[in-house]
Formats: C-alpha cells, structure tokens, sequence
C-alpha cells in the first residue's frame, strides 16, 4: 500500500491508522493489490474524471474509493478518507480506523451488484432507479461487513452515529439502516476487487 497526502500531519495520521488496522487477516486480503491511500485534498491530484464525479463522493463524506484509476502508468485501487469532516465531527482513532476500513471494504469485500437492465427490455425509470438503489445500499453493507470482520464494528457504529448528528449527513436513513445491520448477525460475504490488466 502506497500513501500519497500532501500535508505532512495526515500523512502521519494514515500511518498511524494503517498500522492499527493491518493484521494477517487484512494482509492476505490486500496481498498484491496496488493501493493508494489519500485524503480529500491530494486525491484530485491523483484521480479526477471528467465530470467531477468522483470528487463529490467523498467531498460530503468521510471517504471514498475508485477502483482500477491509472496512477504513474500503474493500475491501482484509489481509497480516500476525509480528514476535515472527520475533523469537524471531532473522531477518535477508533472511529477513524474503522472509517478507512469501510473504505478498503469496497475493494475487499465487494458485493455483486444485480444487473440493471435496459428501458428497451420494458422496464420502467422506477424499477431502474430501485435496482441502482438496492446496488448502492448493498454496496455500504459489504463494505461494512469487512469491518465485522475485523472487529472495527464499533468505532464505525461510532462514527455513523457522530456522521448523523452533524449537518454534514444528506440521508440520514441509509446510514441508520446501516447502523442496524451492523448491529445485527447477518453477513455479507464479498470478493476482492480485482486488478484489470
């Protein structure tokens, strides 16, 4: 795993939470992924699409992830956290570890989303838009199974919980659902996310 962060404390900061994170079980799963750790500011610099996409996921969170972005000629895994929301709503080690994490669940634990089919096989804009729905949920409790997984269920539980009750949060139910699947014995096994050639 490579770590790109422009400021020097965050640079630190990731470290630190890198190695509070990384056991054997985590390592088996990484092992031989390219990985880039950033935060909100330097991520531009790293990855931008052209219609500034990306940059929106995780600009109103506390993180974010593309996979497969070219970096230096090099196909990696992007993973961003963002350190001034984490800031402002005042997270401790715990909950920051566990934010990454969730963030590093969406390459290694990612869920199979169901196939969105095509108006022209006659399905209506609704069933479109509840089928992207159902993949983007599914998406959040993957990722957040890797941190059952990991035992970081509760510093994210903690995190969700600070999220919600500041004015950053924009849907407030997604985020209270996935604070009861956490809660809650189901799993959701995944897969890595692969590296394309």
């Amino acid at each position: 795993m490579e770590i790109i962060i422009n400021e020097n404390n965050n640079t630190i900061r990731m470290e630190q939470a890198l190695a509070r994170i990384t056991d054997d079980n985590l390592n088996n799963l990484i092992d031989g992924l390219n990985i880039v750790l950033t935060d909100e500011i330097t991520a531009t610099s790293i990855y931008n699409d052209e219609y500034n996409i990306f940059p929106r996921s995780y600009e109103d969170g506390l993180g974010g992830n593309k996979g497969n972005i070219i970096h230096n000629g090099i196909r990696k895994h992007l993973v961003v956290v963002n350190f001034r929301n984490a800031d402002s709503i005042q997270l401790n080690n715990d909950e920051l570890d566990a934010v990454l994490v969730h963030e590093l669940g969406h390459l290694l634990n990612k869920n199979i989303p169901l196939p969105v089919p095509s108006p022209i096989h006659g399905v209506t804009q609704e069933e479109i838009k509840n089928i992207q729905a159902t993949n983007s949920k599914s998406s959040e409790f993957y990722a957040d199974h890797l941190a059952k997984l990991l035992d970081k269920e509760e510093g994210l539980i903690s995190s969700i919980r600070k999220f919600v009750e500041s004015n950053l949060c924009a849907n407030e139910e997604l985020f209270q659902e996935r604070i009861e699947k956490l809660e809650s014995d189901e799993e959701f096994p995944g897969e890595v996310l692969p590296m394309l050639n």
